[in-house]
């Protein structure tokens, strides 16, 4: 899950699945865990190939700024203008898979 050693990425599927930023200090194997059983939850597969059908994106995407907007995050100017920024970051990564 190359999530996990991606800061962009991995602070949307933080956000996306609710998880506290101090998940970091958990045992990475725990992590791994986590992530991937909440990934499957949310969006029906743990597979972060899953991210390259536009449909699916659009969800990670939507639920990225739901998910920010509920936690109080940073005003966002134009509607997911933060995601796609972090998302766009991280298009090496899903270019990859």
């Amino acid at each position: 899950f190359t999530v996990m050693g991606n800061p962009p990425l991995r602070r949307v599927f933080e956000t996306v699945l609710r998880l506290p930023a101090s998940i970091g200090a958990i045992d990475i194997d725990r992590q791994l865990a986590i992530f991937k059983a909440r990934t499957e939850a949310q969006f029906g597969s743990a597979d972060i190939a899953q991210f390259k059908d536009p449909k699916k994106l659009d969800a990670l995407v939507r639920s990225f700024l739901l998910a920010s907007e509920k936690a109080g995050g940073a005003a966002i100017t134009e509607p997911g203008a933060r995601a796609l920024e972090l998302l766009r970051a991280s298009s090496a990564l899903f270019a990859r898979l």
